[in-house]
């Protein structure tokens, strides 16, 4: 019995070599096959681009808090003015979850102040669709730095807040 089974396994790996040998004689050494190769090119960018999304997905989600924002190219963090008590002893937190759901917290001390959920999808490898709340919802551009921080860019951003309207906002994070 174990004899059969390994010649069965024998003869199936020699048809799947003569039929790889087939293809890589057809593709890679007819001449006439260089739409065969611009397609097989085509499909690895497709690939390839795609685990950099998977790649990035896995990344982004879990715990993260939000450490700077900025409006409109200024140099002061809005964190401080959009939250009380953030630079003493606040801390805004953000989860990126499963099914494209978010979740925001803001505390002051260890007390829970606030508590949003939003959207999020990532668009592309760089490219990510917020809708948190009143302060964050656009497209951003994504800029990992490392694997605990990363930057996101809007130059479209709509802060529904006091009507303010789109404006650009650079939002800084790290993995809590």
């Amino acid at each position: 019995m174990m004899i059969k089974i390994a010649v069965n396994t024998i003869e199936k790996l020699h048809i799947n070599l003569t039929t790889y040998s087939s293809i890589k004689t057809t593709i890679f050494e007819d001449p006439k096959s260089t739409s065969m190769r611009i397609l097989l090119l085509l499909l690895f960018i497709a690939f390839s681009s795609g685990c950099t999304k998977i790649t990035n997905t896995m990344l982004l989600k879990g715990e993260w808090e939000i450490k700077e924002a900025y409006m409109n190219g200024g140099s002061t963090n809005q964190m401080a003015q959009l939250f009380s008590d953030f630079n003493q002893s606040g801390k805004y937190l953000t989860y990126f979850m499963d099914e494209g759901l978010m979740k925001s917290e803001y505390y002051i001390d260890a007390e829970l102040i606030e508590e949003k959920f939003g959207t999020w999808e990532l668009q592309n490898h760089d490219l990510i669709h917020i809708k948190m709340d009143e302060f964050v919802d656009g497209e951003f551009q994504i800029e990992i730095i490392d694997q605990e921080h990363f930057k996101l860019f809007s130059a479209h951003n709509n802060v529904s807040f006091y009507n303010i309207g789109y404006s650009s906002m650079e939002l800084t994070l790290e993995r809590n």
